[in-house]
């Protein structure tokens, strides 16, 4: 890879240790509308924007199936949750980011999460006021996979998409990456699963990129 100008980070399951939440949540919530979700249901939701989850569960629930009432249930017991035992942070995150500070490298979110839903789940864990810029939802017509967000992302930074890291966690989020044409390192799960893509570099967490800055 090239050396980054500027990098580009998702935010869920990349920084913030967010989706065992969300899963727990959307469990609980479906069980107690007596719709039992299978554990081979969760890896696909990964990187998806809130309006690809709820499509995806409604199109696996079938007609009939209240999904108003598991959105209102979910997000209610998540929100009781992440207020009492606030949101972690992915390992290696905090080197990386001073790291960036230190090589004075600009940096933003690029992620399918709306504004509303980032700037609360950052504060969650004690990030506020990290992220000087945030491509969110709103910003762009498309969501991950598509590569509106990336591309957004790189405009807000002034700097060529080739020349950008972007890191995620997901194949969803990497193929937005690729679509736009910047450098993509997938951190965690390609490492697990063995899967990899030609122009795709993968580390074990962020720690190991903060290294691959230097």
């Amino acid at each position: 890879m090239r050396p980054a100008r500027a990098l580009i980070l998702d935010l869920d399951g990349l920084i913030l240790d967010t989706e065992p939440g969300y899963r727990w949540a959307w469990r609980a919530a479906a069980e107690a509308l007596d719709w039992p979700l299978a554990d081979e249901f969760w890896p696909a939701l990964s990187g998806m924007a809130a309006e690809q989850v709820w499509a995806a569960m409604a199109a696996a629930a079938g007609e009939g199936f209240d999904l108003p009432a598991l959105q209102r249930l979910s997000g209610e017991m998540w929100l009781e949750r992440v207020t009492r035992e606030g949101i972690a942070v992915m390992p290696g995150f905090e080197r990386l980011l001073a790291e960036m500070r230190r090589l004075g490298l600009p940096f933003c979110l690029a992620t399918n999460s709306e504004r509303a839903a980032a700037e609360f789940c950052l504060r969650c864990a004690g990030l506020k006021g990290v992220f000087e810029t945030m491509i969110c939802r709103e910003s762009a017509r498309l969501p991950k996979p598509a590569p509106d967000l990336v591309l957004a992302a790189a405009r807000a930074l002034k700097t060529p998409e080739a020349e950008c890291w972007l890191l995620e966690d997901s194949w969803l989020g990497v193929r937005a990456g690729l679509a736009a044409g910047a450098q993509c390192v997938w951190v965690g799960a390609a490492v697990e699963t063995g899967l990899a893509a030609d122009g795709v570099r993968v580390a074990a967490d962020l720690g190991l990129v903060a290294e691959w800055l230097v």
